[in-house]
């Protein structure tokens, strides 16, 4: 906690999952970024711009709900993870999708979590049951004869378990762009 700027007082009420992320994140501001410039933010402001209106696939509540739900045991494992692999995966992730190159973005952003057999079952339900319940919101959209405009993190959008696959399974026709 203390080479992230936290002391233990300062994180003692929250959970580990939350723990986890928060250090993540603090991570990727002290390598520079900035939320502010973040592809979801970019994509929110131009919307709101255009006036057009925004759907959420899951908001934020079912996002702390979800990991809340995650026992003691899958919580701390999922920070350890996180803090053995943080930098790693950060430039690993970073220099994949500066290439456009879905199979290094799957090891940097998934692949720990969905082998370890412990994180399965959080692997799970973070990435591939959520990707499915998208999937159905995806397709409503496409059903329903008005255009839409669907962001996602990238880690929903690579490997056999992501949200393209699922697409193409379901006969769409999906290219990277």
């Amino acid at each position: 906690l203390n080479s992230f700027g936290f002391t233990m007082e300062s994180m003692s009420n929250y959970k580990p999952w939350f723990i986890g992320l928060t250090m993540a994140a603090k991570e990727v501001i002290d390598r520079g970024f900035s939320e502010e410039f973040g592809i979801d933010r970019h994509f929110l402001r131009l919307a709101d711009d255009l006036g057009k209106q925004i759907k959420e696939l899951e908001g934020m509540e079912f996002q702390f709900k979800l990991l809340s739900e995650f026992d003691a045991e899958l919580q701390e494992e999922f920070l350890k993870m996180t803090l053995k692999n943080q930098s790693y995966n950060l430039n690993g992730a970073f220099n994949a999708w500066i290439k456009a190159d879905p199979q290094k973005m799957e090891q940097f952003l998934i692949d720990e979590m969905s082998k370890t057999l412990k994180l399965q079952s959080l692997y799970d339900e973070l990435f591939y049951e959520r990707n499915i319940r998208m999937c159905f919101k995806i397709d409503e959209y496409v059903l329903s004869e008005k255009k839409h405009f669907v962001v996602v993190g990238a880690g929903h959008l690579v490997g056999e378990r992501g949200i393209l696959k699922i697409l193409r399974k379901k006969g769409y026709k999906v290219k990277q762009l």
